[in-house]
């Protein structure tokens, strides 16, 4: 019987931690799943809580339980992984995180990188429309040449780049933060404008614009100003 009650704690431990993550701390949920799966935590909670409520009314009635000796691996297996999950309070994902999943960067010691300028036409710029969005200016730096933009990102100063050149940048996840992939912009900055640490927060007001080295072409911002922000709820791009 001892050993069903424990197996049933268990259960109700990580039904507990569950309910928890959703209802009590849901920004340190939006650090690790998706908000379009969230139910599913939800509805783990829920599962694992009848489960715990199934196990202890019939802790009594079982005669065949295994010995408590042999349930103390599987207990112990059940509880590694909250373990872990309570370490992720203070884990977040940063500059080298950044470095050891982007597989886009160029190489930041190339003489292109000396001096930023660009050379390709500078397009109309709309009236009063501000791009917001960093996947947008990642992917479509070209298309939006000569765009005022105002980005929250990340921060990362690499000592291969100029002193006057920065990453700014986001992780976009599809799943989890498992599968979180960088997706960025370089920005270049005025003497007038203080360079951020890493991983600092930033708002970054600029105008567009693109670099190419090496054969590919990389958004730029030319930035007008930098103010520092707290780190959003939501810290990924969906």
């Amino acid at each position: 019987m001892l050993a069903k009650l424990l197996h049933g704690l268990v259960m109700f431990t990580w039904s507990v931690f569950f309910f928890w993550l959703y209802f009590v701390d849901p920004n340190q949920l939006a650090k690790l799943l998706h908000p379009k799966l969230w139910w599913l935590v939800l509805t783990g909670g829920t599962i694992l809580l009848l489960f715990s409520v199934i196990t202890f009314k019939t802790a009594r009635t079982h005669h065949h339980a295994t010995p408590l000796r042999w349930s103390w691996p599987s207990v112990a297996i059940m509880l590694v992984p909250l373990a872990y999950c309570w370490s992720t309070q203070s884990a977040q994902l940063g500059s080298h995180t950044f470095l050891a999943r982007t597989t886009t960067t160029p190489n930041m010691s190339s003489p292109a990188f000396s001096a930023t300028t660009n050379n390709s036409p500078q397009q109309p710029m709309a009236d009063n429309q501000v791009i917001t969005s960093l996947s947008q200016v990642a992917f479509n730096s070209r298309q939006l040449n000569g765009q005022r933009t105002s980005l929250l990102c990340q921060t990362m100063k690499n000592e291969n780049l100029p002193e006057d050149l920065f990453i700014c940048y986001r992780f976009r996840i599809t799943c989890c933060a498992a599968d979180a992939l960088p997706i960025f912009t370089f920005v270049q900055v005025t003497p007038q404008n203080t360079l951020p640490k890493n991983d600092d927060w930033v708002r970054v007001n600029g105008t567009i614009t693109s670099q190419t080295v090496e054969g590919r072409t990389f958004p730029l911002i030319i930035a007008t100003s930098l103010t520092s922000e707290q780190a959003p709820s939501f810290p990924y791009i969906y």
